[in-house]
């Protein structure tokens, strides 16, 4: 009786345990609860803050700093969320580079990203995934040669969006006598800590006039990398000055008010000079009688994002064969 009590507690802690371990946010590899402790505390779980999409880093000592001429080599990265926007499946791709491709033989120059979830999906943080070059055999630096020392870098290019929301005041009249409180001034508005994102809104001016309203609006890339068009996110590696149409440029923007989108943009598409871009929208109030009035603007900006890491070092001794 005893034996059978205890089988059936075994079978329920197992089973507890299963299902615990199919609901991990992680998409793949081990939970590293200390690694996602130290990446909230440097990159923060609000949502609609920080000026991150995705973050890469090498695994540490993944491939050791020092390795001999024969043995095979394995460099792995962790590439976190630390935005707002979730990554889908084919929005991200993983390069390596740094190396002679005829001495760092690889399986793969490019690996396609699973989807990565962002901040607030996962427990208030964002996702992460492991990812692995493997050569294809040992490494074998030239005779004659006795040290190889490459220097590393690994590149993340993704499809990433930014949402901004921030509060302004709208007065159809803003010349009229009323005499009464107004429930708003209208001012200029500034936002600092970013929205989830590498690039951000970071002002909005108001040119108001009677029925309708212009909104000059900045935006920054406020991350470590390059914005590109999503044209050039599957050789974003290769992109250079000839593709000057798709450096530094936005994919699309939405503005809207009140639920209503602003048809009335300008430019078309936005260009970032010295890392800053200008949109101007017009708003025309469908009644230019009701008095001042607060309201969010909800601006929406897609692009693809290039980041690298920092070049990692690494050493390859030769060792030559000992002739006796």
């Amino acid at each position: 009786m005893k034996k059978k009590y205890f089988s059936v507690i075994f079978t329920i802690l197992i089973i507890a345990i299963l299902v615990s371990g199919a609901r991990c946010p992680v998409n793949r590899g081990n939970v590293d609860a200390e690694k996602e402790a130290e990446q909230a505390m440097k990159y923060g779980t609000d949502i609609y803050e920080g000026n991150d999409g995705l973050v890469i880093e090498f695994v540490k000592d993944v491939p050791p700093k020092r390795v001999y001429s024969g043995d095979a080599m394995t460099i792995a990265f962790d590439i976190y969320n630390m935005g707002a926007k979730s990554t889908e499946a084919n929005d991200a791709y993983l390069y390596l580079s740094g190396a002679d491709p005829n001495i760092l033989k690889l399986n793969s120059q490019k690996i396609a990203l699973d989807a990565i979830p962002g901040k607030g999906e996962v427990l208030g943080e964002g996702g992460f995934t492991t990812e692995t070059f493997e050569t294809s055999g040992p490494v074998n630096i030239p005779t004659g040669t006795d040290v190889y020392r490459p220097k590393l870098i690994g590149t993340v290019c993704y499809n990433y969006e930014t949402t901004a929301s921030p509060v302004v005041c709208m007065d159809p009249n803003p010349f009229g006598t009323f005499s009464g409180d107004r429930a708003c001034d209208i001012r200029d508005v500034s936002t600092t800590g970013g929205q989830g994102a590498p690039v951000a809104v970071t002002k909005i001016e108001q040119l108001p006039m009677k029925g309708s309203t212009q909104l000059k609006i900045y935006v920054k890339n406020v991350g470590k990398g390059k914005v590109i068009h999503s044209d050039k996110l599957q050789t974003c590696t290769q992109v250079g000055a000839q593709d000057y149409n798709y450096i530094n440029k936005l994919d699309w923007y939405t503005v809207t008010i009140g639920g209503t989108d602003l048809s009335d943009c300008k430019p078309a598409s936005v260009r970032l000079t010295n890392n800053e871009g200008i949109i101007i929208c017009k708003h025309t109030f469908s009644d230019s009688n009701i008095q001042a009035f607060t309201t969010p603007v909800t601006i929406k900006l897609g692009y693809s994002y290039i980041e690298s890491t920092n070049p990692y070092e690494v050493e390859i001794m030769n060792i030559e064969p000992v002739v006796g």
